[in-house]
């Protein structure tokens, strides 16, 4: 009666029997550990090797290196156990609510707060074992030297406790009756906010008693991490302890998972809201339009497709001009520099996000509701189908990336003035490319990968995973070939992103039309 693990109740122990019996857990398991085995032979040919190369004069240096991996493996545990969270939690009470099941499971003799408990303890739980497999990797590399034992302790801490804050958001959302792709989206967006936070404390706020600064390390996992960092490289003392952000996380934690079982009491997720315009009994009498624009796209995107276009289009650019404006107001200033940045790389990630996901609900929520055979039998080609969908896509993004535009030319403009107009013109040009380039490539991936997948789940997390995949690929992979393949003559910068440009284009057009050419082969 006594052990914590009644607390949870049966709950607890049928999803972690569940969990334990799907092979996509095997999958994620194996895909952890070969992915840390990469990095780690990685940062071994990139550090370690050309130390040990040199001879007894640079052993001193391996401590050096074994910091850089061991902050490489605790920041990669760091990132990935939180994804996985999301992952695991986003759908585990819309799987219920989609089934039937909650409202029978809430009116047994099961509390309320058993049921949150054992499907959070139940997803977590693994996550936790995982983690532990790299603690034997840490300690290992510790012997080379350079490494204090306090940091490893206090990034294993500081990832569990955000791995707990970031299952209780996931549970909380998941509660509300947002559906599991919604959750994922919603949480990566909290999760780029804190990173953005995070960033702009160790710009401005490290080593400072300011009361934010203070408030940031007891509340963003981010900025703690950072602070851990910055006592490895032999920095000053924070002004928080790590204990005190846990306690604070655990917390925060808490209440959220108090304020999910007091919505799972009221019913919330199990009879949802329906509101029918203004007024409810109101009959709303439908609105007979002959649709001009294509039909998948009049679906996808909405009537009056140019009217919005065009609205969109002009508030990107006053919004780009008051934006550009700015940053030329304040090119000048050390601290508005790393602001924009910051929000910049913000920003990219948070679009980022949001076209893959659109891309991949683009067939995915076809195939799921069953009207995928459907929309096949119309006389629409393929080619019609899919050139519709991407159009959609890049259609409801179309705002965000052009003000992503206008931020990248002028800060290249700023920043890389004085190259002269033989290097400026050409990057130029292909920061202008970069954003249509870019997001078509998560137009084809999103929809070839929501395809092949059954549940719109499934195909966001596999449409994320593929592009974080690519970028890992491309960054230490394909660039280094092409760029001794083929060299270029042109300056380091501009070879980077002419490479770029051509892997994303040639990746997306290849992804498109591998599209087009399954599309009636994947019906059901």
């Amino acid at each position: 009666m006594l052990s914590p693990l009644n607390w949870a109740g049966p709950i607890f122990d049928k999803e972690l029997r569940v969990l334990s019996r799907r092979r996509h857990a095997y999958a994620v398991r194996a895909g952890y550990l070969l992915f840390l085995s990469v990095l780690v032979t990685m940062q071994w040919f990139t550090q370690v090797r050309p130390v040990a190369a040199a001879g007894l004069v640079a052993a001193s240096r391996m401590a050096d290196a074994a910091g850089q991996v061991v902050v490489s493996i605790v920041w990669f545990q760091f990132m990935a156990a939180q994804v996985l969270a999301v992952v695991s939690l986003a759908g585990c009470v819309c799987e219920d609510i989609r089934r039937g099941t909650l409202d029978v499971l809430v009116a047994s003799g099961i509390g309320c707060t058993q049921i949150v408990l054992g499907k959070v303890l139940s997803r977590i739980l693994p996550i936790v074992m995982l983690l532990a497999t790299g603690l034997p990797l840490l300690a290992l590399v510790r012997l080379w030297g350079g490494v204090p034992g306090d940091f490893v302790i206090a990034g294993f801490c500081v990832t569990l406790t955000a791995v707990l804050l970031t299952g209780s958001m996931s549970l909380f959302f998941s509660i509300r009756g947002a559906q599991p792709h919604k959750v994922i989206l919603k949480v990566m967006t909290v999760l780029v906010v804190l990173w953005i936070l995070g960033s702009l404390w160790r710009d401005f706020g490290a080593g400072s008693h300011l009361a934010f600064a203070k408030l940031l390390l007891l509340v963003d996992p981010f900025a703690m991490m950072l602070a851990t960092g910055e006592i490895l490289a032999g920095g000053d003392q924070v002004v928080v302890d790590w204990p005190i952000h846990c306690g604070s996380i655990v917390l925060i934690s808490a209440v959220l998972l108090a304020v999910s079982v007091r919505l799972l009491n009221r019913g919330v997720s199990i009879l949802p809201h329906r509101r029918v315009g203004l007024w409810p009994d109101r009959r709303i009498r439908p609105d007979l339009r002959r649709i001009t624009c294509p039909i998948i796209l009049w679906k996808d995107y909405g009537s009056s497709a140019g009217k919005r276009v065009l609205r969109q289009i002009g508030l990107a650019v006053l919004v780009g001009i008051l934006v550009g404006t700015v940053q030329v107001v304040t090119q000048r200033s050390d601290v508005a520099r790393p602001i924009w940045n910051v929000l910049g790389v913000g920003w990219w990630m948070v679009l980022c996000l949001h076209t893959a996901a659109l891309a991949a609900l683009g067939i995915a929520r076809e195939r799921e509701g069953r009207s995928w055979p459907v929309l096949l039998a119309t006389p629409l080609t393929r080619l019609k189908i899919v050139r519709d969908k991407a159009a959609a896509v890049l259609l409801k993004t179309m705002f965000g990336w052009l003000v992503f535009l206008f931020y990248s030319v002028v800060n290249q403009v700023l920043v890389n003035w004085m190259m002269g107009p033989e290097a400026l013109v050409p990057l130029l040009i292909m920061t202008v490319l970069n954003a249509p380039v870019y997001a078509t490539f998560l137009a084809g991936t999103g929809l070839y990968v929501g395809l092949r997948s059954r549940t719109t789940t499934t195909a966001v997390v596999v449409t994320l995973a593929v592009v974080v995949a690519f970028h890992f690929v491309r960054q230490y992979a394909l660039i280094p070939l092409v760029s001794i393949l083929f060299p270029l003559q042109l300056g380091a910068w501009l070879w980077y992103h002419a490479v770029n440009l051509v892997v994303e284009a040639l990746v997306g057009a290849v992804l498109l039309v591998l599209t087009v050419r399954s599309l009636r082969r994947c019906v059901f």
